[in-house]
């Protein structure tokens, strides 16, 4: 066992994809990159099989919490439990909103919601996954005790910063994570364009060419388009329109096919939830993956008797037409063309290929269906690739993303030059009304707008951005303590607000105490109206980076970022006022001054103020 023992300087790398139906793990080391493992086995508890194991790339995502006896998860769970016993679509209840209305899966969610803490629910699963990582992992590297370990996280991209930040504490809070252990997180269509570009050479991709990632999984179907800028020796790509997508992942699919069963076989006698169960597990298994018959499709229904007119022609079998298999599928598959064309139109780029992956991916009918879309334009030429391993690639993309950042010397690091702002971020100023600026505001003279960054603009998560922003305050009602500036964020308007409005919400706060600066270091200008100002100009820092994680110190500090738990988003206030640092002031690492600013002085680093939440 010595000699498989991994060295002390190396780290245990894990990535988990929590998935809305099956969930994966994988894991490596960080300097043997031969370490790299998809988890493909996991344990079963059967009465004919107790204490063996199944052979896959996934575990389901489901839970269930037996009178007596520890929580049951994944395989675990019996296939003959009762199906009220079992809790599915547990990731669905983070994001509730996004479910549609009127849906199965919005009924379970309703359901589970109601009964039941979903934080915990999520915790006792990703706790199931971390002991098996940690038996399974053991067994092929030696003792992990004490030893040092990184997490990375996949999540949808359509998901808020808040269901991000609870599954992340779930994790943590699972039992045996490693205490102090790192997570940071990737979106899932990110993390399958990673894993696809490290094949890059295998599906014949070309600098220049740009692709579409579609992960269609099971509950969200996820979408981000890149452009290959370089393949050697870095695998260098520019992110050409932001991640979008929406909830039309096979769940819905399922959800649709049981409400079809409920209303064919409902007043059948013998047609109990178990039934339901076993063809829809069928239904899962052996059609998700392939083409629509041209005729018929039966699928096992136990115990309900024969009748002809419901499709029951021999008792215990339902034949289902070519014709009713369309009205289940093509709700669902229409709403991913959608998301693919209006990905491709957003990109304002020539699509090379469209690679599918995910559970929902590897559907041989979704092929078909989004390859007819586009080759009926003669214009469009765009080749559908679903590779082999498509159910993991998301996992696998996580793993090599965090392996490929800590030794990119030993794995071909992707570097991702630019991306586009998924969201507009700004603060509130007062502006002079300009008629070709504010002409839809007309009437004001002065108004309150927005001034920041602009939703699809390229952003870089290596350059921060700047803006130079001012606060006056009249001298007679006293010099200012401190400075507050909202930062606000719309992902849902076309283009940026002039105004508030219901889309655009609060993101942050920055307050800065100004307490500590001299009087005597404090501008004061006399206005037009003859009265006397004080004047403090301020600059606001912003770094744009995917899913940064919640830090335990949220204060802002003079001279260098901080991280804040809101996605794409890092924000510092610089003030301009002080030129030295007192006792009251805390030195922190030095500032480069801006020279763009010209005449805004950044005085000595210190401690300024406060990030808070919104």
């Amino acid at each position: 066992m010595a000699d498989s023992a991994v060295p002390a300087a190396d780290k245990l790398i894990v990535a988990i994809d929590f998935g809305t139906t099956y969930s994966g793990i994988a894991w490596g080391s960080s300097t043997r990159l031969d370490r790299m493992q998809t988890i493909t086995s996991w344990p079963i508890n059967s009465k004919a099989r107790r204490g063996n194991t199944v052979a896959m790339g996934k575990a389901p995502t489901q839970l269930r919490y037996p009178a007596r006896g520890q929580v049951e998860w994944g395989y675990l769970i019996e296939p003959t439990a009762h199906a009220d016993e079992v809790l599915r679509l547990i990731k669905l209840c983070l994001e509730p909103k996004l479910v549609p209305e009127n849906s199965e899966a919005a009924g379970t969610v309703a359901s589970i919601t109601a009964v039941h803490n979903v934080d915990s629910l999520i915790q006792d699963y990703l706790s199931g996954l971390i002991e098996h990582l940690f038996a399974s992992v053991g067994g092929d590297v030696g003792p992990i005790d004490g030893r040092s370990v990184e997490f990375i996280l996949t999540v949808p991209a359509i998901w808020t910063e808040k269901a991000t930040q609870r599954t992340i504490k779930a994790l943590k809070r699972a039992q045996k994570f490693p205490h102090g252990a790192p997570v940071s997180v990737v979106s899932e269509p990110e993390a399958a364009a990673i894993y696809t570009l490290h094949r890059a050479t295998r599906h014949g991709m070309k600098v220049g060419e740009s692709f579409v990632v579609v992960d269609a999984g099971g509950g969200t179907v996820d979408l981000i388009t890149y452009t290959i800028n370089s393949l050697h020796p870095t695998l260098e790509v520019t992110e050409s329109a932001p991640g979008s997508g929406g909830m039309c992942g096979s769940s819905l699919l399922n959800s649709r096919f049981m409400q079809f069963l409920d209303a064919k076989l409902g007043d059948e006698d013998g047609y109990t939830d178990d039934v339901r169960k076993l063809a829809l597990d069928h239904f899962e298994r052996d059609f998700s993956t392939r083409s629509i018959p041209h005729d018929t499709f039966a699928i096992p229904i136990l115990g309900v008797g024969r009748n002809r007119e419901v499709g029951v022609p021999v008792a215990g079998r339902l034949v289902l037409k070519a014709t009713e298999l369309h009205i289940i599928f093509e709700p669902i598959v229409l709403q991913v063309i959608r998301l693919v064309k209006e990905q491709i139109n957003a990109s304002g780029v020539p699509i090379a290929k469209i690679i599918l992956v995910g559970g929902f991916g590897m559907s041989t009918y979704l092929r078909e269906r989004i390859q007819a879309a586009f080759q009926s334009d003669p214009k469009q030429r765009i080749e559908i690739i679903q590779p082999d391993d498509a159910w993991t690639s998301v996992v696998q993309g996580a793993l090599i993303k965090k392996i490929s950042e800590r030794s990119p010397e030993r794995l071909t690091h992707i570097s991702i030059k630019s991306r586009a702002a998924r969201k507009h971020y700004g603060t509130e100023v007062c502006a002079k009304y300009k008629e070709d600026k504010h002409s839809s505001i007309r009437g004001q003279r002065w108004y309150d707008g927005f001034y920041g960054t602009y939703r699809t603009e390229p952003v870089s998560e290596e350059a921060p951005y700047y803006k130079h922003l001012c606060l006056t305050r009249r001298a007679t009602l006293g010099r200012p303590d401190r400075i507050i500036s909202e930062i606000h964020a719309d992902d849902q308007s076309l283009d940026a607000p002039l105004t508030r409005d219901q889309n655009v919400k609060v993101l942050c706060v920055l307050e800065a105490d100004l307490s500590q600066i001299p009087e005597d270091e404090i501008e004061q200008k006399r206005g037009h109206d003859g009265h006397m100002y004080y004047v403090i100009d301020f600059l606001v820092e912003s770094v744009y980076r995917r899913y940064d994680t919640l830090t335990a110190d949220r204060t802002v500090y003079v001279g260098r970022r901080v991280t804040m738990g809101e996605k794409m988003s890092v924000y510092t206030l610089y003030c301009a006022q002080g030129t030295r640092a007192t006792q009251a002031f805390e030195p922190v690492e030095p500032f480069e001054p801006v020279s763009r600013f010209k005449g805004l002085k950044v005085p000595s680093p210190f401690r300024l103020g406060v990030i808070r939440q919104a």
